[in-house]
């Protein structure tokens, strides 16, 4: 609750630095702490309300104020708290060892300091998170270095040398190179379209596989609430354009991924606007029965 007023009156416009020195008070106890608590409930409460639930408490929602809110949040409970988060960290490190729910607890916990951790510009940060990422000797270690250099702003050079690694060790496994797909396409900054549209040329991407359309398209469109709704509205053509090409061969999936477009209502008159026209020039095309369907009933929406 105490996130939710202090992200809402951001969101806002308002004063909430009464809220957020609470916030950062009661987060900086919890994780002083944390030995006498619960590991894996610490971990979830360090995590901030994701922004389709922000949206969902606005009659119309501006995602680019939601997203801006939770950053700026994260950016202020790393710099505050660095010192409470790498020490929880370290302390940490002997007990995330293994396959047992107090070890997959604490390295839930150790990863979402991590997390924390990469949102300040000091190399020592990033060069924890390229040595988890180098001596991993699980997939979630591995994987949550490699999201945690992708997502840092300040970690490029770094998250490329990861990502390119990671892709040549696990390139033969399907299900991995998906995760490697989706880490790329869910990045809250940069021209996340444009790497997107790279992913589609990748040797790996098949357009005929559902699992790879997921992993990418259903991705950005669904899980990078920042990059797709960007206030150009061009992550919503792209989208539509996407589902036009992927229609002729698999209605059903081309369908299912209309999904975030048909929520326009929910947001403020420009992005609702930019949402309706790229539904707009998809109702121009020829489609099958499933997507224009879905189409047509959402455009029909008041």
């Amino acid at each position: 609750n105490l996130m939710r007023m202090v992200l809402s009156k951001a969101i806002d416009g308002e004063d909430n630095h009464a809220e957020q020195a609470a916030l950062i008070a009661v987060i900086r106890q919890l994780l002083t702490n944390h030995a006498s608590m619960d590991t894996a409930l610490l971990a979830c409460m360090l995590s901030l309300p994701n922004s389709p639930y922000l949206a969902s408490l606005y009659e119309k929602a501006d995602p680019v104020a939601i997203s801006q809110a939770r950053t700026q949040l994260q950016d202020q409970i790393a710099a505050e708290l660095q010192t409470e988060l790498l020490n929880c960290r370290q302390a940490l490190q002997d007990q995330a060892q293994g396959l047992t729910a107090p070890a997959m607890a604490a390295r839930s916990l150790r990863n979402a300091a991590l997390a924390y951790l990469l949102h300040i510009d000091e190399a020592r940060y990033r060069e924890l998170a390229q040595q988890q990422f180098a001596q991993a000797d699980n997939m979630t270690d591995q994987y949550t270095a490699l999201c945690a250099l992708v997502y840092a702003e300040h970690a490029e050079t770094a998250a490329q040398e990861a990502l390119a690694a990671f892709y040549q060790q696990w390139q033969h496994e399907a299900l991995v190179v998906n995760m490697w797909f989706q880490v790329q396409a869910t990045r809250p900054w940069g021209d996340v379209l444009q790497m997107v549209r790279k992913l589609l040329n990748h040797e790996a991407f098949d357009a005929r596989n559902p699992n790879k359309l997921r992993a990418v398209i259903a991705a950005f469109a669904s899980q990078n609430f920042a990059q797709f709704h960007d206030k150009s509205g061009q992550g919503y053509q792209f989208l539509a354009e996407q589902i036009a090409d992927i229609d002729q061969r698999n209605p059903q999936m081309a369908s299912r991924l209309l999904t975030p477009l048909t929520h326009w209502h929910q947001f403020t008159d420009a992005h609702a606007t930019l949402m309706r026209a790229a539904l707009e020039s998809l109702a121009q095309r020829e489609l099958s029965k499933d997507v224009y369907e879905v189409v047509s009933k959402s455009l029909n929406q008041t």
